[in-house]
């Protein structure tokens, strides 16, 4: 079986870097370590290296394209997304996703200086990562399930579905209310037959005691 080294880079340079070696149904077959990328690189060995990239300087959005893969789409997707940026095209890096069942293919878009600073820090650590993946996709996508990912000071959400974010300083029924499962007043919003699954660090459980308590 596979084995990677999934490497979670730091959002602010000089920071640690932290890291977990998973097989590759997901299972992880080491614990969790911390540091700089150059110790990261000798955890590596020969498992092929996911980095998950700050998800605050990743822009994820899906696109109903028809073009199936290839140069082809990566050469139209900057053309059919950009009404919805505020940056020239020209600045920005597009990378595409596995199609949904619904048709529409999942689209990342960052900044070319950010792309070209993380790899550049990955390769000086002597490392070549096979796949570079915005964090909050590490947020399991679960059909019929909210789920949350409470770090630091983001909520990482998805709907199981299409809908995606990150939010900064807010509280978990913040997004959820974002993401219209609660109403303005704290009640159900549009949709109460899905299951919420939150994942959090203790000193966020204590933290957010009141919140949890009112999603209940």
């Amino acid at each position: 079986m596979a084995e990677y080294l999934v490497i979670r880079l730091p959002e602010h340079p000089g920071d640690a870097a932290s890291w977990i070696a998973v097989d590759s149904s997901g299972t992880r077959i080491s614990a969790p370590a911390t540091g700089p990328l150059e110790l990261a690189a000798q955890s590596a060995g020969d498992r092929d290296v996911i980095a998950l990239v700050p998800a605050a300087g990743v822009l994820t959005m899906s696109v109903d394209i028809p073009i199936k893969r290839g140069p082809r789409l990566l050469a139209a997707l900057p053309f059919a997304l950009e009404e919805q940026l505020a940056d020239d095209v020209e600045n920005l890096h597009f990378a595409a996703g596995v199609r949904r069942e619904d048709g529409r293919l999942p689209v990342a878009v960052v900044a070319r200086h950010l792309m070209e600073d993380w790899l550049a820090n990955l390769r000086e650590a002597g490392i070549n990562p096979v796949r570079v993946v915005p964090e909050n996709h590490g947020l399991a996508r679960i059909p019929g399930t909210l789920s949350a990912l409470v770090a630091e000071n983001r909520v990482m959400f998805n709907d199981g579905d299409d809908e995606e974010f990150v939010l900064q300083d807010v509280k978990p029924s913040d997004a959820l209310a974002l993401a219209g499962v609660l109403d303005d007043k704290g009640g159900a919003g549009k949709d109460t037959s899905q299951h919420l699954l939150v994942y959090c660090e203790p000193s966020d459980e204590q933290r957010f005691e009141h919140d949890w308590a009112a999603l209940r």
